[in-house]
């Protein structure tokens, strides 16, 4: 599990990836093994996040033949693209949450990408990455991924709904049934 940016920065983002918190036994449910943490800076940074997915890329490389890969916001580009530096198809699936969706990350690499989104989410969209690392908007799908729009998100603040999703019942029920689905057609390990 990859969290976003300035994840370590607020009391309440760190708490969130708590072993017993919602997201955690989430995954832990849907893919059945208890989730690894990959601790980044979360510094607001193309460059930082680059590094991180390098860092990411070489444990993966080091420590397991496959795995599933989640991120939230920034943290899924992180994740996708420390999916696409590996070989051989090391990440089997790969799931983004409210990620904000740039060319300036690199994609791919994965068996399958999943990718949950909330249509109320402002932050998403806004945080993309403009020239000289200037603000510039986003886009919530990724080509070539399952996109999906999950909606009822409660939006509490001026950042929508953003890591309300995390905490959404609906948000991991149907990530579980898209990879119970993907499971039965073959396309994730057991």
């Amino acid at each position: 599990m990859v969290p976003g940016t300035f994840w370590k920065d607020v009391a309440s983002w760190a708490e969130t990836y708590a072993p017993k918190n919602k997201p955690m036994m989430a995954v832990a449910q849907i893919f059945g093994s208890t989730p690894i943490l990959f601790e980044w800076s979360g510094t607001n940074s193309a460059s930082e996040r680059h590094a991180a997915a390098e860092r990411l890329a070489v444990f993966i490389s080091d420590t397991a033949p496959l795995v599933h890969l989640l991120g939230f916001s920034h943290g899924g580009n992180v994740a996708s693209e420390a999916a696409a530096m590996l070989v051989a198809a090391r990440v089997d699936t790969l799931v983004t949450i409210a990620t904000p969706v740039t060319g300036n990350y690199k994609t791919g690499g994965a068996r399958r990408h999943i990718n949950l989104y909330s249509p109320q989410d402002r932050m998403q969209i806004l945080g993309g990455e403009g020239l000289m690392g200037l603000p510039a908007l986003a886009e919530r799908e990724f080509p070539e991924a399952t996109n999906i729009a999950v909606t009822g998100i409660p939006s509490t603040d001026i950042t929508g709904s953003h890591g309300n999703i995390l905490w959404s019942d609906e948000a991991w029920r149907v990530l579980g049934e898209v990879c119970v689905q993907s499971r039965a057609g073959g396309l994730l390990d057991e």
